[in-house]
């Protein structure tokens, strides 16, 4: 029997395998920016950041709580954060996501945020990580991250989940909501957006102890079978 094609087709399996891995990249800390509200600092080393680096560019942040005070304490910290008008979604503990798996585990009571990736789009970015300014200051490259253009907030300073770059005149990149642009005409989809998700246990997260957002649309993933589909 020859087995070299089935050798061969088992190495592309796993080489395609390890480079999807290679765009989530997950870390055992919370590596929000520097900027985010100085009362979160103590959480930061018991937090996990999951590094979304595939078509969507964003990054997911889980912060766990060990109390019911400790999380009612945070929790007005936690709600500045988030973009005005944005979806609140609950989830419960011991649901998996099955588009995640162990990678955004609901083990335990959490607070879960995305935010913008705080990466670029277009341009060139130089070895060591170091980013040319005058490109920035050109418009051939962009930061994913506040202060979004104006263009882009509402009056109330809401945000569209997901923008991407697209030229526009002079080859200029500028960021546009990906609901204005074509499919077959989007980039990367870098959010924009700050969401939370409560993943409660009725105990140290209950909903029924904490003000909720008056402007917000709540996004109920606590009976869903299956995946579940994100707020939009």
């Amino acid at each position: 029997m020859k087995r070299t094609p089935i050798l061969a087709a088992l190495l592309l399996v796993l080489f395609g395998a390890w480079n999807a891995l290679a765009l989530v990249m997950p870390s055992n800390e919370g590596k929000w920016p520097p900027t985010w509200p100085k009362e979160l600092e103590p959480l930061r080393k018991r937090s996990k950041t999951l590094d979304v680096g595939t078509g969507t560019q964003e990054h997911i942040y889980t912060i766990p709580f060990e109390n019911r005070d400790e999380f009612e304490k945070f929790w007005p910290v936690l709600m500045t954060l988030r973009t005005p008008g944005s979806p609140l979604t609950v989830s419960k503990v011991g649901r998996i996501d099955k588009g995640w798996g162990d990678l955004l585990s609901n083990a335990k009571a959490c607070v879960r945020i995305k935010g913008p990736s705080g990466g670029y789009a277009g341009g060139t970015v130089k070895l060591g990580g170091h980013i040319d300014l005058k490109e920035l200051d050109a418009g051939t490259m962009l930061f994913a991250g506040a202060p979004w253009p104006k263009e882009l907030t509402g009056s109330n300073g809401e945000l569209p989940e997901y923008v991407t770059a697209i030229r526009i005149d002079g080859g200029k990149l500028a960021w546009k909501s990906i609901e204005q642009v074509p499919e077959k005409d989007r980039g990367f989809h870098n959010r924009a957006r700050i969401d939370i998700e409560l993943v409660i246990d009725g105990e140290i997260i209950d909903l029924n102890r904490i003000r909720l957002p008056q402007d917000a649309r709540i996004v109920d993933r606590r009976f869903l079978d299956g995946d579940a589909t994100p707020a939009k």
